[in-house]
Parts: C-alpha cells; structure tokens; sequence
C-alpha cells in the first residue's frame, strides 16, 4: 500500500485532485470506537468530552477548544485531550472543516508523541485523519507524510485496513496510477463490508471514489452503477454527514454532464448547492468552489443570469477561489477518450 514517485499523467493536477477529492471525505471518520473508547472511560475524561461534544453541537468551537486547553493546564491526561482533539477534528471533517480538522489532528499528534512511544497505535486515527484532511486541502505531498507514517502502525480491525487502502488509493489516483488505485478501492471496499457489512458511509465512499476513477477512466457504465450504489448507502446511512451527500451530488453531476445528459448535471448541482447553503460548518473556500462550477454549468446550459448571480455568491465568498475555479465542463472534455 505504498505510494511511491508520481508518474506523469495527461490530466493537469489541479484538475485529477478536484475529481478525487469528491470522493474522498469520509475514509478516516469511523475508527473512533475501539481506538477512544478506553479513554474515554475515565470518568473525568467523559465529563470533559461530554461538555466539548455540547459545545460542538451549538457551534461554539472555540469556547470547546478554550475548555480543552484549560484542562490541558489544569492536568487533564494528555491522550485525553489527544482523544478529544481527534474527536472534534472528525466532526468538523463531515462538515468540511477541513483546515481546522488539520490543525486538531496536528495538536492531536503532537500530545501524543509526548505521551506514548512512537509506534503507539493511539496514533493512528489521528495520522488517518490528518492525511484525509491535508489531502482535502490539497496538500498531497503532506498527506503522503501522514499516510506512510501511519502506514508504520500495526493495523488489526479491517476498518483501519480499509482507511488505508482507501486512503492509498487516493493518492494513487492523483498521481495518475489508476489500476493500482482501483485495487485499493476494492480492497476498502472488502475491508469495510468485512467491518460492518457494506452499508455504512465508509462503504459508500469506497464505492464514489471507484466513481470518481472510473469517470476518469472513460468506463461510465461502471461510474454510473458504483454511483448508484453509494448514493442508495448515503441515503439510509446514520453515519452519513451533509459533505458526503454534497460530494455524491458533486460527482453524479460530473459523470452526468459527460453522459451529455446537461439538465441532470446542472439539478444535481443544484441540489449540492442547496445544501451546502444550509450547512454552517461548511468552509467558504469549499462552499464557493460549488457555487462557482454550478455557475459554469449554468453558463453551458445557456442560463447566462443565473449564472452570474451565482458567480457574485462565489466571489462574495471566497474571492481568490471563485477566480481559480476549474472549469467542470472542461475538465471532462480533457477526460475524453481519443475515438480510434
């Protein structure tokens, strides 16, 4: 499951990481269990995660992360407070919280170096989600350095296994070795029906980022049953978040608009943005990314108002990414097959 040097690829990066990334949220977020359950235990320390899981609930992070440090302070146990960092940094991943998943997954890790030796596996949820959220933020030579220190660490549930084929592929993909990365999917894919018999959310993103691949590849019918697969699994899973059905929708709309089916592509779209407009934990350079690729698809489809409507939220959001946006409809035209 090692990633090793880049191979060259027909696609630009900016373009091949934007396709992966839709697929790629969820691999890192359900390995709490067995890994913080121990801890958590400890009746001070569930008082302490209980108050910050509250706190979290009503948006107050900061106040969460005020009560944490105190703690810290007052003598909490370091892998307590490591717990809880990595706890917050997975709830702000399902909502897209992405640099601030980071920083949480970094503080995390950096309790723990100074607590337990350094092959201790209370590292690996942590490195797992500080290598997926990096990657979100496209920062992949970063991920790769969370990924194969992680890759060091004993992995004995198939769930960590899965997080790591999952996250190897990834990787894989962006690089441009798709067969290799296709049978890391599978692989996760295994591992998570081993671990909870293929209907969770991790299941789910295995089968969007074969999507993803497979669009990339020019093999849409495949793309197209993986795609309804995951979507059927997000529709009824308790482990779904907000950002996972928006990537879906983001990715169906993808391989819609290379089907030439251009109204489905753009109502998918549409949908993505509507509930990206009721999700406050979303991150404004995220949220305008969406707004701006359905404000292109909108100005294919001959919806030249609207377009620019949408555009303005955009820019009024995120200005530096409304101007660098990739184009969704160029990006599938650079994935087309040559006829022969």
């Amino acid at each position: 499951m090692a990633v090793g040097r880049p191979r060259q690829s027909n696609l630009r990066p900016t373009n091949v990481l934007r396709l992966v990334l839709l697929c790629s949220v969820h691999f890192a977020l359900d390995t709490a269990s067995a890994q913080g359950t121990n801890v958590l235990d400890n009746t001070r320390c569930a008082r302490l995660g209980d108050t910050v899981i509250q706190q979290l609930k009503t948006n107050r992070f900061r106040e969460a992360e005020t009560v944490l440090s105190a703690s810290l302070a007052n003598g909490a146990e370091p892998v307590c407070v490591a717990t809880i960092f990595i706890n917050m940094a997975a709830t702000l991943s399902l909502s897209g919280g992405f640099a601030e998943a980071e920083r949480l997954a970094e503080s995390s890790i950096r309790l723990l170096d100074s607590s337990t030796a350094p092959d201790d596996r209370a590292l690996l949820r942590s490195l797992q989600i500080l290598s997926a959220a990096r990657f979100e933020l496209r920062k992949t030579g970063q991920s790769r350095q969370a990924f194969n220190r992680m890759s060091t660490l004993a992995m004995e549930r198939p769930e960590d296994r899965a997080v790591a084929h999952g996250m190897s592929g990834m990787l894989l993909q962006v690089e441009g070795r798709l067969r290799e990365a296709e049978l890391e999917y599978l692989a996760a894919l295994r591992a998570w029906e081993e671990a909870s018999g293929g209907d969770s959310a991790n299941a789910a993103s295995a089968l969007a980022c074969l999507a993803s691949l497979y669009i990339r590849d020019g093999r849409l019918e495949e793309a197209r049953r993986a795609l309804d697969g995951a979507i059927l699994i997000f529709s009824r899973a308790n482990d779904a978040g907000s950002i996972d059905r928006i990537n879906v929708l983001h990715l169906r709309s993808a391989l819609r608009w290379r089907r030439n089916e251009r109204r489905e592509a753009e109502q998918d779209l549409r949908d993505a943005v509507a509930m990206a407009d009721h999700e406050s934990l979303l991150e404004p350079a995220s949220h305008a990314a969406l707004l701006a690729e359905y404000a292109q698809v909108l100005r294919k489809n001959k919806r030249g108002r609207e377009a620019r409507a949408i555009q303005a939220r955009a820019a009024a959001l995120w200005p530096r990414q409304s101007n660098a946006i990739v184009d969704l409809t160029a990006l599938l035209r650079e994935q087309t097959p040559p006829k022969k």
